[in-house]
């Protein structure tokens, strides 16, 4: 099946480039109309030969391992060509060593010689290109299995993520709730947003980088809306060019996860910083925060930021850099991606 869809208007071009020789190599020792016609039906002999090896010997008998039928099969389509070719010279009544030659017994034998390894050469080139396409077929399909189950996973893991997602945001609208804080319709109107982003734009395979980013901000400013002093807490997020694209939700884990440990409550220990900034193609994020006393023996990197390393190595595999550093009382956080 994949060897019939390749044949097409290529093929035609091809045989009628073969036509065209052996008329032209015939020519020289035989009138046109005559060398024409000879070339037609040796032609029409190889023909039937190419196709027989490319749709039937091979894929209905050498593959299945059916190698007698095969070596059979091989037999009688090399026959065949040469009862075509000679009976076709009978036909249009042209001298063949068979009728006219049978006392000349080494002509008959190289005449039919001839014409058996011409069929073989022609058996030959099929099998060439039958396996060429049979191959690149499987490599084909390997290669959109592989990126499937890769789109899957990535998909599975960005999954993982927005319950993370929503439940750090629930719990400061919650804060600001109890503090019965005027900012509390804003902060959900804001979630909204970005859920919005979350539920629907994320599920693109890219976006623009513009928009990663602004998702950043909003949930940064999210979740220091229940925090008017922001002395401890420094965000410098550089605008990058607007045609590079991301990712979503790439970045966001390594937020998170410095917001969830830091305690920036405690003003004069906890502290988050946080820098990005794009060069060339690449976007760089830094993150650093501080992690609290009551969260160092619990502290572990968490399964938001176990997914985005496995969504990084799927997507940007060979690509990308992070490094994960941890002392004592700060985590520290570098990762750059060459985007495209």
């Amino acid at each position: 099946m994949e060897v019939r869809k390749q044949i097409n208007w290529k093929h035609l071009t091809v045989w009628i480039l073969v036509l065209l020789i052996l008329v032209s190599a015939l020519s020289l020792r035989l009138e046109i109309t005559e060398s024409i016609n000879r070339a037609l039906i040796f032609l029409i002999a190889q023909v039937i030969v190419f196709y027989t090896c490319s749709l039937i010997l091979i894929p209905l008998l050498l593959i299945p391992k059916k190698r007698l039928f095969f070596v059979l099969g091989v037999f009688i389509t090399i026959v065949s060509s040469i009862c075509i070719i000679h009976f076709g010279g009978i036909i249009l009544d042209y001298r063949n060593p068979l009728i006219n030659d049978l006392v000349d017994i080494h002509a008959s034998r190289r005449y039919i010689l001839g014409l058996a390894l011409s069929s073989f050469a022609t058996l030959f080139l099929s099998s060439i290109y039958t396996f060429t396409i049979i191959r690149n077929k499987r490599e084909q399909l390997e290669t959109k299995a592989k990126i499937a189950r890769h789109e899957a996973e990535s998909k599975f893991l960005r999954s993982q993520i927005n319950p993370h997602f929503i439940f750090n945001n629930l719990n400061n609208i919650y804060t600001l709730a109890q503090l019965k804080s005027d900012k509390t319709p804003d902060a959900i109107l804001r979630l909204s947003d970005l859920l919005r982003y979350v539920l629907y734009d994320s599920e693109n395979k890219i976006v623009n980088l513009s928009q990663e980013l602004d998702y950043l901000c909003q949930f940064i400013d999210l979740s220091l809306m229940k925090d008017e002093n922001r002395s401890n807490v420094k965000v410098d997020i550089r605008p990058c060019h607007s045609n590079l694209q991301i990712a979503p939700l790439i970045l966001i884990p390594f937020v998170e996860n410095a917001f969830k440990h830091s305690n920036i409550e405690d003003k004069k220990n906890g502290f988050i910083h946080i820098f990005s900034s794009c060069s060339n193609n690449s976007i760089k994020l830094k993150v650093e925060n501080s992690i609290s006393k009551a969260k160092q023996k619990n502290h572990t990197r968490g399964i938001g930021l176990e997914n985005v390393k496995r969504r990084l190595d799927l997507i940007y595999k060979d690509k990308y850099q992070l490094n994960i550093t941890k002392s004592k009382d700060k985590y520290n956080v570098s990762l750059e991606i060459e985007l495209e």
